[in-house]
């Protein structure tokens, strides 16, 4: 094979989706050689760019899902929000009403105690 030619080998890979060995199979190469040739002829983009473009991608993907929600909702009639006359309790009732927990108001937040710190080994 030519330069050229393994070149194109390791830049198909790139953008085959493949995993390196079936790909190296496909072309009659060895795993190693292949990633020989990625790291001589194909290098991978950036980080960021990588990031940028898997980014993108969510957006547009998002950005259809809203639309289509969105056109679902224009089909129907707008509904009316209706206050309960009363008060649901937090917590379905139980046998005990004593151990029952407290509803918690939007102020208190539960917090958990941090883990305990490892210690290094000691003999």
């Amino acid at each position: 094979m030519t330069d050229n030619q393994r070149a194109a080998v390791a830049r198909g890979w790139a953008s085959s989706r493949m995993d390196q060995a079936s790909y190296a199979l496909l072309h009659g190469i060895k795993p190693r050689t292949l990633r020989q040739w990625v790291l001589r002829w194909a290098p991978t983009a950036p980080a960021d760019v990588r990031a940028l473009t898997i980014i993108e991608q969510a957006i547009r993907d998002l950005q259809a899902l809203h639309d289509a929600v969105s056109a679902n909702v224009a089909c129907h009639p707008a509904k009316q929000h209706q206050e309960p006359e009363h008060e649901e309790p937090v917590h379905p009732p139980s046998a005990s009403p004593a151990r029952r927990p407290a509803a918690l108001s939007n102020a208190e937040t539960i917090v958990a105690p941090p883990p305990p710190k490892k210690r290094a080994f000691e003999w």
